[in-house]
């Protein structure tokens, strides 16, 4: 009868799982074999991630150098404005994602007429315009700045010419 592998023997018959020894591979990939300070240690020191050319804003949040356009109260809706060159929109059931590749945020779009506003936003004269050709009442229309503008803020949104 042949003999029954040790379960706690690292050789290529060995049990991996609960109780078992773990796979030399998985244990690299889990980060368990890195030491104190690893990324999920709570005991090492803080880890900072991202580029070193960010600031933080006054809620000490991080923000991109040169990226972000002045604040401004509200985008002004008889200019011309359009998708960030380097955003992409991918449309979901809910609405559509947003994801700028220079900033690495993204924004989750839950209006499916605030997503049709964006699409018409290259062709059309101006945001308004936009607004209008989705059927955007007036009334609505403070609600779509708003979303703009946000959009707009986080450089999303830039204006054209």
């Amino acid at each position: 009868m042949p003999e029954r592998p040790n379960e706690h023997s690292a050789g290529p018959d060995a049990v991996y799982g609960p109780g078992g020894p773990e796979r030399p591979e998985s244990r690299e990939r889990s980060g368990a074999s890195r030491g104190p300070g690893a990324p999920g240690d709570a005991a090492g020191p803080p880890r900072h991630h991202g580029s070193t050319d960010r600031q933080q804003d006054g809620d000490g949040r991080a923000k991109p150098n040169g990226d972000v356009p002045p604040a401004r109260t509200a985008i002004d809706l008889d200019r011309p404005w359009a998708l960030h060159p380097q955003v992409s929109m991918r449309p979901e059931p809910f609405g559509a994602l947003l994801y700028h590749f220079g900033t690495r945020r993204l924004s989750f779009l839950k209006d499916r007429r605030l997503v049709e506003v964006i699409r018409r936003l290259p062709d059309a004269p101006s945001a308004r315009a936009a607004c209008d050709g989705c059927g955007i009442s007036t009334d609505e229309l403070p609600r779509f700045r708003a979303a703009l503008t946000t959009l707009a803020r986080s450089a999303m949104l830039v204006e054209t010419t």
